[in-house]
């Protein structure tokens, strides 16, 4: 489907470049200038589409989130489609989440259509859903977000950031073992789903957590230490990483 309308939208910048051309060149203009002005007309659109939402996705991934805001916001204002338009939301929502701003990443996320998105799209909008239920500590809303990510596992099970998800919904639940058998499950994952650094850095913090809860203290600091070193300078993971590395343990 997408290859459809990225062919249909093609074709109507094709057509309206030529249609440009030949109303310019009867104006007066000079065929190769005519020529030339509809091309730039008719491959406009098509670099746009391609180069904006690379360097959205570039300034994310780089953590530059207000620049990648921006790009995506820039982006909304030429898409009409409604599958297009909820993945831009969801991109804007997981910037909030990267933010710490879960509850306006909720906000973003609930003014998501979720009939217009296709699979990738439905999946992450459950999994970063259930994220940000779990990261918010809204504890009378985690069965719900239990369904969500278990839903988004079942629309794609090779994404390891899901089990991710789900490990921390069970660790703000209190079923402390099963959070760590997910997130130890997010490791296993590793072969079909290569982790990122980031990633990882979260797992180890939040199995940190985990095991400072059962009291086991060299195990959990153990786990929060390599959290710290793996996240960046200032990122909210080394922060908390480093802060719970100083909270007493629970007694057994």
């Amino acid at each position: 489907m997408k290859a459809v309308r990225a062919t249909i939208r093609l074709f109507l910048s094709l057509v309206a470049g030529a249609g440009l051309a030949l109303l310019a060149e009867r104006l007066g203009l000079r065929r190769g200038t005519a020529v030339l002005l509809g091309s730039l007309v008719a491959i406009t659109p098509t670099l746009f589409l391609l180069v904006v939402p690379r360097a959205a996705h570039v300034a994310f991934e780089r953590g530059d989130l207000r620049r990648a805001v921006l790009w995506y916001r820039v982006l909304s204002l030429f898409v009409i489609e409604r599958q297009a338009r909820g993945g831009i939301r969801i991109s804007l929502a997981a910037c909030r989440l990267a933010a710490e701003e879960y509850e306006a990443a909720l906000g973003a996320l609930a003014a998501v259509d979720p009939h217009a998105l296709d699979v990738a799209g439905l999946s992450t909008w459950h999994n970063n859903r259930a994220y940000a239920r779990a990261r918010a500590g809204r504890l009378s809303e985690l069965d719900e977000a239990l369904v969500d990510v278990d839903e988004a596992i079942r629309l794609r099970p090779d994404v390891a950031g899901f089990r991710h998800t789900r490990g921390v919904v069970l660790l703000g639940m209190g079923r402390t073992d099963e959070a760590i058998r997910e997130l130890d499950e997010v490791w296993q994952a590793r072969a079909t789903d290569e982790i990122d650094a980031l990633l990882e850095a979260e797992r180890c913090l939040d199995l940190g957590v985990a095991w400072l809860k059962k009291g086991e203290t060299d195990y959990g600091r153990d786990y929060l230490a390599r959290a710290a070193r793996m996240a960046p300078a200032g990122h909210w993971i080394r922060r908390r990483a480093l802060a719970s590395e100083n909270v007493p343990a629970a007694s057994t």
